[in-house]
């Protein structure tokens, strides 16, 4: 089954989505590209790129017993992705798509997307977070802590940041996937993440290439322009 990019398939109820190998499963995923007031109702290419590298980075056995969070899951791809490999992940988004009958909840409540790991869904909001025991496991710290396609509006770069901050140990990776439309508004961000107290590291394009050959897509270098993966080191701000 060919992947094809977020682009081209916007109008498409239905996605169904295979993981990268090892693993066999194909997620399904439902979207809807008429959502008048939030931007996660359909997948981006992010989110494709991002859970096409952390595949290259765990195997099922490293991933057992990790723990992750998603924020800003959107459609619930990289979420679901990382619940197969083994991890156990909490996905999040705004009400609209966390909430009852919303589409990251349908998706991963679905049976059709049964997955080795357990994945849960709930709803946060950066500008009101939680307090941080709420969403730690067992009191464990998130051992990743990921990001796709949230970076595309001034007013939400510091609160992502926050929220970050708040959920992210010391030793937690932080991935962040983004798709550079506004290159003021991207270097911006990268660098209020900086001043926040962030080490900022690009991963490079020639990584993020393999990553997607490993996990058959084959894609135009114009079908994923724009897009990047940064990592980011939280270890000094924690100190």
């Amino acid at each position: 089954m060919r992947i094809l990019p977020a682009h081209a398939t916007k109008n498409n109820p239905l996605l169904l989505y295979p993981v990268p190998p090892p693993l066999t499963q194909t997620l399904q995923l439902t979207q809807n590209s008429l959502a008048a007031t939030t931007t996660g109702a359909t997948l981006w290419l992010g989110a494709q790129v991002l859970t096409a590298y952390l595949y290259t980075l765990y195997t099922p056995s490293s991933a057992s017993n990790k723990l992750a969070l998603d924020l800003g899951a959107g459609i619930g791809l990289a979420s679901l992705a990382l619940g197969a490999l083994g991890f156990e992940v909490t996905a999040t988004d705004v009400a609209e798509l966390a909430g009852p009958g919303g589409l990251l909840r349908g998706n991963i409540e679905s049976p059709k997307n049964s997955t080795a790991g357990r994945v849960s869904v709930r709803e946060l909001d950066w500008f009101q977070p939680p307090p941080r025991e709420e969403l730690l496991v067992g009191g464990k710290e998130f051992d990743v802590v990921m990001t796709a396609d949230t970076i595309y509006a001034p007013e939400l770069v510091v609160p992502l940041f926050e929220t970050i901050t708040r959920f992210a140990g010391a030793k937690t990776q932080v991935w962040i996937a983004l798709e550079v439309r506004d290159e003021e508004l991207i270097r911006g961000a990268l660098k209020t993440a900086q001043e926040m107290g962030f080490g900022v590291k690009k991963i490079q394009q020639g990584k993020l290439k393999k990553a997607m050959a490993a996990a058959r897509i084959e894609w135009g270098a114009e079908d994923w322009a724009g897009v990047e993966v940064w990592k980011l080191n939280v270890g000094k701000r924690k100190e």
